[in-house]
């Protein structure tokens, strides 16, 4: 649990400590200062163990969906964490010289971060330049192994496979300090024990390649020479060294003597010293170390007045308040803007390396483009980074900072889906202790007679609630322990089959904030409820007669019905300043009930008790209207579910309870007695009729809210052209677009014939602008498509006609992802004209890599925001034809019906040493995942 509705995890747990102490202490003084309290409380429960059983289990509810849904949500994120860290290995920074093709620092860093460990993207260095790294980190404690390899991917088949598939060839220097560790035994396999022809392959290669320890496998490397024939010396685990891809461990030496690399390594890694924990926390000093070494003090300096000047200011500022900037990033730009304002900011050792941090330099990019990726500036030396210059990627962090935030999504989902039993949890405590209070309501007014004051009446019911609310609390703490291991265990057994492995994981702080906030709760419901209980005349309550109206308001009931009225504008000003969307809504919702209670307490005053139906009435509608609107003024958050629905309930609740008397006067001929009797005993207890109404709501409603996320889920993944964009292929090339369909045929191990369908898409960095919104140039994705993918796509069109895919055939016509319709601070935004329909729309592209003029495309589609080209700018390569020809190219192949895609991905890797294939289906493995837990 990193955070619950927005309150971060260690303020949330010096709350709750800070609120259990308060708790604590009124409840001790109130019982030293008069002990016979106590007793009667105590009392209460033998006497009435009906009662007691029932209060018990209303106040165990809210601990148990606590505890299950911070679990469950802490499970979820401990294995996306695990398979992140497994994915990216042992390494903590890696260390390289990008290759020429490469140009964006926050790509390598994307890359690296989702496991693709950098294959064809980093450049030969010397082992000269490695002494160069090490000698930067010396002896640091903090460093537990500099280990530099060579990393190449190549075409592998097992001795009895007809095709071959991608794998990792992975050359390791003899004894280094981490080597693979068997898969059976997990023992070391050290690659100094390797055979001459033998070699380590991980679990995910072995699986791919069908053999087991013993067996042969041939790579084929390099391109257009007779095969490798290697012995598997033995199969090792997922992860160590090799990450989460399939890989073949081999000696140093022999894969540089394999690629003609004699002497040269292209990533180093560095290993931290430590535990998990130990080794996250020096990640980013050890980058700040390494980074500031290898950036020279003029560059520094230049970077320095460039970030100091007052757009660059402005500019980070912008970006920290922004809504989308949130944990790391926000804190990189936070220390980045203490750094500008001191004194020789280019002499900081941190400056120079949040300087040029992919991250920082993307949002920095994303907000002002022209300054920072455009031009002879050093915003474009660091973003573009010298030729001959070391990278430094923080991997661990990058990585474990992106499965924190997946992670948390998981806790969120649960936490809001039980906010709202957790919510009629506590109206049924409110219910149920008004009903005791009820039934001990004559002896209570005795007590009152014999000299007890209203406030130890007050107190008398609290501590009852308290030791209600502590006991009850540890059983749920027990149950929803329990509650969450069997939903853990189902899930396992669902989501296997998608690669997930779900480790039950118990958190101290979660634990502790769970039962905290149970026991928080609870008694704030039972001290409400006693408070309300206790406003009773002492005569009316020992004759058991109901208790006369009230007269007018006093000054303190005008401070309560005030207080909200106050806080709710105040709260919507402070959330206009910050732009928090949550707080903006509360704001709303609170200043509304405040208006109500005001107008009542008026009514009051003056009397009135007739229109006190008509203020409440309103005050429900506006509250409905409220979120019926379609008003939006910052970024939704997904607690905003919960408070839409609980104010929505509220309104709906207020327009029935004080309403419910017209139920009165329907016609109902022979049961019209009984009909009014029954109406007549609801309408006059309108606080338990409210009570009951919203109970019975809310899990309504948790139900219809759980159903249709389970619905949209399907629908969105339960069309394969919707997601797949009809395509089972695609292939990643560092060359310029060529015919893929002669490479293939000349290549000779698949014919391009067994294929339905093949189609060109080359990505651009690009620079777009719409100029009719008043916006300005923001970074985009293009993919520059040929004739045949136009043709041949099948993803659906979620606007425009229906042969807008034969449209993109002509050049200066374009179709979009549909995510790019919605809000977003770091890419171009398209905003579509109001009205029915889709109208067409016009965008100006620029390229990023020279000074070409820029073009104009119309855009006449856009795309299911599902598919893979969700966030793209899809337009004919003609459109492009007077700038440079793209750096890389892919491919889009589709396969006839009972083909094998896998196999023929395969084939498609041995035409040609610089095609990369992959399904399109396995790479939806995860999202089946996640489909497989949300249908649990």
């Amino acid at each position: 649990m990193r955070s619950l509705f927005g309150v971060p995890q260690d303020t949330l747990l010096v709350g709750v400590l800070v609120a259990m102490a308060v708790v604590a202490a009124i409840l001790a003084g109130a019982a030293i200062r008069n002990p016979l309290l106590p007793r009667l409380a105590w009392r209460n429960v033998p006497r009435r163990p009906g009662f007691a059983a029932l209060i018990t289990l209303g106040l165990t509810i809210g601990t148990v969906i606590l505890s299950s849904a911070f679990t469950t949500g802490d499970t979820m994120s401990q294995s996306v964490r695990t398979v992140v860290a497994g994915v990216l290995g042992s390494a903590d920074e890696v260390v390289f010289v990008p290759a020429p093709v490469q140009r964006s620092g926050f790509d390598l860093a994307q890359s690296i971060a989702t496991g693709s460990l950098l294959t064809g993207v980093t450049d030969y260095i010397d082992q000269t330049q490695v002494q160069q790294i090490t000698s930067v980190l010396g002896n640091d404690p903090r460093v537990q192994a500099v280990i530099p390899v060579a990393l190449e991917q190549a075409p592998v088949s097992g001795d009895t496979q007809a095709f071959a598939a991608q794998i990792n060839l992975l050359g390791v220097p003899a004894n280094t300090p981490f080597a693979p560790r068997d898969a059976t035994s997990d023992t070391e396999e050290r690659i100094e024990a390797l055979q001459p022809d033998s070699v380590y392959i991980n679990t995910e290669a072995a699986n791919a390649l069908g053999v087991t320890s013993g067996q042969a496998i041939n790579v084929y490397a390099p391109p257009n020479s007779p095969p490798q024939q290697w012995r598997v010396q033995a199969v090792t685990r997922l992860g160590d060294l090799g990450g989460g891809e399939a890989t073949v461990f081999v000696p140093l030496d022999r894969l540089q003597a394999l690629v003609d690399h004699p002497d040269q390594v292209n990533e180093v890694l560095v290993i931290n010293a430590g535990g998990p924990t130990e080794r996250l926390n020096n990640s980013w000093p050890l980058t700040v170390e390494l980074r500031a070494a290898f950036l020279d003090d003029n560059t520094a300096r230049r970077l320095a007045r460039a970030m100091s000047s007052p757009p660059a200011r402005d500019l980070i500022s912008r970006a920290i308040s922004n809504p989308d900037t949130t944990g790391r990033l926000q804190q990189k730009l936070q220390r980045l803007q203490a750094d500008i304002e001191q004194p020789n900011a280019w002499q900081n050792p941190e400056f120079k390396a949040l300087a040029q941090d992919p991250e920082v330099l993307s949002r920095l990019a994303n907000r002002l483009p022209n300054v920072v990726t455009r031009g002879n500036t050093p915003f474009a030396a660091a973003v573009a980074g010298p030729g001959s210059s070391f990278r430094v990627i923080d991997v661990q962090s990058i990585a474990q900072d992106q499965a924190d935030r997946w992670g948390s999504a998981f806790t969120d989902l649960f936490v809001v889906l039980g906010a709202f039993s957790l919510f009629s949890g506590t109206l049924l405590i409110v219910l149920v202790f008004s009903l005791v209070a009820l039934e001990r309501r004559t002896e209570l007014g005795i007590s009152r007679a014999l000299g007890a004051r209203r406030r130890d009446v007050i107190l008398l019911l609290a501590l009852e609630g308290g030791m209600y609310s502590v006991i009850s609390s540890l059983f749920g703490l027990g149950g929803g322990l329990a509650l969450a291991l069997a939903i853990i265990a189902l899930a396992q057994g669902l989501v296997e089959q998608y690669g997930f492995h779900l480790e039950p994981v118990i958190q101290p702080a979660s634990i502790g904030a769970s039962y905290g906030l149970g026991v928080i709760l609870t008694f704030v419901a039972v001290s409400v409820t006693a408070w309300r209980s206790s406003r009773f005349s002492i005569v009316t309550a020992i004759r058991d007669l109901p208790d006369p109206p009230g007269g007018p308001p006093g000054r303190r009931s005008l401070v309560l019905s005030a207080l909200p009225f106050v806080v709710g504008p105040a709260l919507v000003v402070f959330s206009l300043e910050h732009r928090l969307s949550l707080v903006y809504a509360v704001g709303i919702a609170v200043a509304i009930v405040g208006a109500a209670l005001l107008a009542r307490w008026v009514l009051l005053r003056l009397g009135l008790r007739g229109p006190e139906r008509i203020v409440f009435t309103l005050a429900g509608l506006a509250l409905i209207g409220w979120w019926v609107l379609p008003i939006r003024l910052f970024p939704p958050v997904v607690e905003m579910s919960f408070l839409s629905g609980v104010t929505m309930l509220l309104g709906a609740v207020w327009v029935l309870a004080y309403n419910v008397g017209i139920l009165r006067r329907l016609r109902l001929g022979a049961g019209r007695g009984m009909w009014r009797l029954s109406t007549a005993y609801v309408a006059a207890n309108r606080f338990r009729t409210g009570l009951t109404l919203t109970m019975f709501a809310l899990v309504v409603l948790s139900l219809t809210l759980s159903a249709v996320m389970l619905t949209a889920t399907r629908v969105a993944y339960a069309d394969p052209e919707a997601v797949t964009g009809g395509w089972d292929i695609r292939v990643q090339s560092s060359q310029p677009p060529r015919d893929l369909r002669q490479v293939l045929a000349d290549g000779g191990a698949v014919s391009p014939d067994v294929f339905t369908a093949i189609g060109t898409a080359s990505p651009l960095r690009v620079e777009g602008i719409q100029t009719d919104t008043g916006s300005h140039w923001q970074s985009a994705s293009v993919l520059a498509v040929d004739d045949a993918f136009a043709q041949a796509a099948r993803t659906p069109l979620t606007g425009g006609d229906s042969n807008a895919w034969q449209q993109l055939t002509q050049p200066g016509t374009a179709i979009i992802g549909g995510a790019l319709l919605t809000p977003s601070a770091s890419r171009l935004q398209v905003s579509d004209s109001e009205g029915r329909g889709f109208h067409p729309v016009t965008l100006w592209l620029r390229d990023l890599r020279s000074t070409q003029p820029a073009v104009r495309v119309q855009v006449v589609g856009v795309a299911d925001a599902r598919g893979p080209f969700g966030m793209s700018i899809i337009a004919n390569q003609a459109t492009f034809a007077g700038w440079p020809a793209p750096e890389q190219s892919n491919y889009y192949l589709a396969v006839p019906p009972g083909a094998n895609a896998r196999e023929l991905a395969a084939g498609v890797g041995l035409s040609a040493d610089d095609l990369k294939a992959s399904t399109i289906g396995d790479e939806l493995r995860l999202v089946e995942g996640v489909r497989g837990l949300l249908n649990m």
